[in-house]
């Protein structure tokens, strides 16, 4: 009996313990110097990585992929992440890039294990330099008033 309750033991109550220990995860959060650009600018993009139980990553690089709105890839850049799991780059907007919307997204080697929707993903819009969407907006009259404490 005693040898049939250590068989049960390492067959069915070991290896679930072993499956319900959390593994490791990475999260990166991206941020880019202003969300529209013409075309022929420089996006400025910086970040940071963390694992969920400590500060830095596993991974030592970073990569950043820029699309367009039909998923298209136009640029690929692998960046080296510091001790602190800081990283940042710049990213051209080229000449041959149209008018649109674009996104780029964030990923280590470790995040390709998990799917592709945990992936951060920032949205960017480019316009041409004529363009009026980069005038500012109208600004809206402000009625601020100050009124005293009450109560005496």
């Amino acid at each position: 009996m005693r040898s049939i309750n250590l068989v049960f033991l390492f067959l069915f109550i070991l290896p679930v313990s072993i499956i319900a220990q959390t593994l490791p995860t990475e999260k990166l959060y991206i941020l880019t110097d202003k969300t529209t650009y013409t075309i022929g600018d420089t996006a400025d993009v910086k970040g940071r990585g963390f694992r969920c139980d400590s500060i830095g990553l596993i991974s030592k690089y970073v990569y950043i992929e820029l699309y367009d709105e039909k998923d298209s890839l136009h640029d690929r850049q692998k960046l080296v992440v510091n001790e602190e799991g800081f990283f940042n780059t710049r990213l051209p907007i080229e000449r041959d890039y149209k008018k649109g919307d674009y996104f780029f997204r964030a990923y280590t080697k470790f995040m390709e294990n998990y799917p592709k929707e945990t992936f951060p993903i920032h949205s960017l819009k480019v316009v041409s330099k004529d363009s009026t969407t980069l005038q500012p907006a109208t600004t809206h009259k402000l009625n601020v008033s100050f009124y005293p404490e009450g109560g005496h």
